[in-house]
Parts: C-alpha cells; sequence; structure tokens
C-alpha cells in the first residue's frame, strides 16, 4: 500500500516523477482525491513553504517543490478526466485581477472536479469582465474567486457589482477564498459563501449544485 507521507516528502523534495508515480499507485488502491490531496499534496507543500518561511530551504527548492505539486494536480486531473462521469455543475474559477498567484486556485479547482463538477479554470489574473462573460457562455452555476493579497480583494467586490450589472447575480452563487479573505467581507461586498480553504470550497460548491440537481 502507497503511505500517503511519502507523496508529501517527495514532494517536499521536489521529485515531481516520483510524487506523480506514487499518486498513480494511490488512485489505483482506491484512495479517495480528497485524500490524496489532503494527506498527500497539502500537506507536502505546507510543509515545505513552512520551512521556506523559517529559512531552511531555499527559492530553487520551494520552486521544485511546487512544480512537483503541479505534476501531482496534473495527475490527479488526468484520473478524473478518464472517469469520465456526467457533471454536476459548472464552476467558472480564477485569481482575481492584479494577483498572479495560483497555488490555491489549483488546488481547488482539482477537488472541485473530484467531486464531480465541471470546472473552468481561468488562470491567474482574470478581469471581472472575463469572469461573467465565461459564467454567461458556460451556464456555470458557480464564479469562485480567489485572492492572495489585501490589495487585490477589491477585484471580488467589482465581480459581485458586474454579475448583479449583467443580470446573472440570481443564476451564479459566489465563492470567495483566499489567504486575506474572511467571511465578514464576502458578507460586506455581498457574495455567497466564503471558503477558508481548498477543501471547504470543494464542499460549499459540491453541496449547492448537488441542492440543485436534486431539487
Amino acid at each position: 500500500m502507497v503511505n500517503l507521507d511519502d507523496i508529501s516528502s517527495n514532494l517536499q523534495s521536489g521529485k515531481a516523477r516520483e510524487t506523480s508515480a506514487l499518486i498513480t499507485k494511490a488512485i489505483a488502491e482506491n484512495y479517495t482525491i480528497d485524500t490524496i490531496v489532503k494527506q498527500g499534496l497539502l500537506a507536502g507543500i505546507r510543509a515545505a513553504e513552512a520551512r521556506y518561511g523559517r529559512n531552511e530551504v531555499l527559492v530553487p527548492e520551494i520552486r521544485m517543490a511546487r512544480r512537483a505539486m503541479e505534476w501531482g494536480i496534473r495527475r490527479i486531473k488526468q484520473a478524473i478526466a478518464a472517469a469520465g462521469r456526467t457533471a454536476l455543475g459548472t464552476v467558472v474559477i480564477g485569481t482575481v485581477e492584479g494577483d498572479i498567484e495560483d497555488r490555491d486556485k489549483n488546488i481547488i479547482a482539482v477537488m472541485m472536479e473530484s467531486r464531480g463538477l465541471r470546472v473552468i479554470d481561468l488562470g491567474t489574473s482574470v478581469s471581472p469582465a472575463e469572469f461573467i462573460e465565461t459564467a454567461q457562455t458556460e451556464h456555470a452555476t458557480i464564479i469562485a474567486c480567489s485572492a492572495s493579497l489585501v490589495t487585490t480583494m477589491a477585484q471580488m467586490k467589482i465581480v459581485v457589482q458586474e454579475a448583479l450589472a449583467a443580470g446573472i447575480r440570481n443564476k451564479v452563487k459566489i465563492i470567495l477564498t483566499g489567504a486575506p479573505v474572511t467571511e465578514r467581507y464576502c458578507r460586506l461586498i455581498g457574495a455567497d459563501m466564503y471558503a477558508h480553504d481548498a477543501v471547504a470550497a470543494a464542499d460549499l460548491a459540491q453541496a449547492y449544485c448537488g441542492s440543485i440537481t436534486s431539487a
């Protein structure tokens, strides 16, 4: 049996191929995607970043760890695509305009996909207009906005305002997430849901889309 701690340790060491191979084995051994992500990828990248914060590793080493995480996410996405299940609903996700951090957004996207959601990933520094236009074109039920900086959080308010202006506010739920974001800020700008981490974001999206499907 695969030890998920080995996924974490290989990721921390920047061993992308080994990380991906262990994930392949874990999937074959019927570990859930949630378990692999939480105990393998998330545990590994958080430990690597904590070590970086304590100046125990250098910039090239943290970059290698993040690359290993990207390989792991890519492998999980391949497994989800191969399963070929019917989408529970459509989510448009991206990091808000002016913000280029994509770690949290990428993890949220893959966890949402693992729950049966169709995810349209717009990438980083996504304008409010692009969020809204894509939600309209793809008939999305959820817009998920991520921010890693206090200075870019204001873009989330604009997304809410533009959803209202486009006449789709009653058709989509807006989820906010990211390190500086709070439940209070979510309520203040009129968004629908706040997720403190990737697991919470996936749980919220799955529950909402599931409630629509069963209604």
